[in-house]
């Protein structure tokens, strides 16, 4: 049985109430019941249709808009970081049923049984480590078209619990690396402008969470990150930019996902809070590079309401914080440990 939630509840909504053909099937539902057309229900439903319309068409026009390149998966070369468990794991699966060569960096080696999943051992916090692997990369399988930084840790401490190494850890594979690895890959990219690189972030980039501290502030410094690229790429006029509008940048800022990184955490009002399953966030992945459009994504509903929180007054962010329960969701945490990372 599925959960209701939400997100159930809206999508149900844009179905029917925000669907422009329900709209006008509802309108002539009116008139053959003898509602006249000068009435005030009939002239509500109207305007109501012809905003769903508006909103509709933008919708179609933005995504028109946004689409690039039809991609030839079979001559895609991917990089996937943190491909070995998690997120990671299932988008390296379902790209090697598309695209020529995937290749999986991770400190634990992955399994898979397709031909077209290349594993290649790397801290991907290390950038010596990952200078070496993508020149191994390049002389295997070619040139990446595609990097998505994936990858992703967290101790599970309070501020005071953590060690400098747990910190200075958490910071450089949550942070540092996706310096390294688009240093390291996207200069090919701008020189034939082509290419995409995915920013995995998280909901916690918009509001801190006891016991996530290191994990919280590399997340938000992402944010920054990603705006930084995508800018450098679309900018024309200025020398120090990349004048490489047709490399794409996606952003993903999704809220708990059932995976063993955050096992256990506690989340009190799962309708308005749903737990995201992994193909949720990887398909959104698979739809923003199938289009060859950068986009950004947040998920689920309530992750958009989450940037919002920054204009309250501290006083009711307090309130939503401790009536939605991030301040105690970590107490119950039974993830990954960093030594099994």
């Amino acid at each position: 049985m599925l959960d209701f939630t939400i997100d159930t509840l809206l999508h149900f909504l844009n179905l029917t109430l925000f669907n422009p053909l329900f709209c006008v099937l509802y309108l002539r539902v009116l008139q053959v019941m003898g509602h006249p057309l000068d009435g005030p229900l009939f002239r509500l439903s109207a305007a109501h249709t012809a905003f769903a319309a508006c909103v509709w068409g933008l919708r179609w026009l933005a995504a028109r808009f946004r689409r690039g390149r039809t991609v030839n998966w079979k001559e895609e070369v991917v990089v996937v970081t943190g491909g070995a468990s998690g997120v990671g794991c299932l988008v390296a699966e379902m790209l090697a049923t598309k695209a020529g060569k995937v290749a999986v960096l991770d400190v634990r080696e992955v399994e898979s049984e397709q031909e077209n999943v290349f594993y290649f051992q790397c801290d991907v916090s290390d950038a010596i480590q990952v200078n070496r692997v993508a020149a191994q990369i390049v002389e295997k399988l070619g040139h990446p078209t595609m990097l998505l930084n994936i990858a992703g840790i967290v101790a599970g401490k309070t501020i005071l619990g953590l060690t400098e190494s747990e910190i200075r850890r958490g910071v450089d594979v949550n942070l540092l690396a996706h310096f390294w690895t688009v240093k390291a890959f996207l200069p090919e990219m701008v020189r034939r402008d082509r290419g995409h690189v995915v920013t995995m972030a998280s909901a916690l980039a918009f509001a801190g969470c006891p016991q996530a501290a290191e994990y919280c502030a590399a997340k938000s410094a992402l944010l920054a990150f990603h705006e930084s690229l995508r800018y450098e790429l679309k900018t024309r006029s200025s020398p120090f930019s990349y004048n490489a509008p047709h490399v794409r940048t996606t952003l993903l800022c999704p809220g708990g996902i059932s995976t063993a990184l955050f096992r256990g955490v506690y989340y009190p009002i799962p309708f308005v809070t749903p737990v995201l399953e992994p193909t949720a966030v990887a398909d959104e992945i698979l739809r923003a590079l199938d289009e060859d459009c950068g986009r950004t994504v947040y998920k689920p509903f309530y992750v958009n309401l989450m940037p919002l929180m920054r204009a309250l007054p501290v006083e009711a962010r307090d309130l939503i914080m401790a009536v939605m329960g991030p301040n105690e969701a970590m107490r119950t945490w039974t993830g990954y440990k960093l030594k099994d990372q």
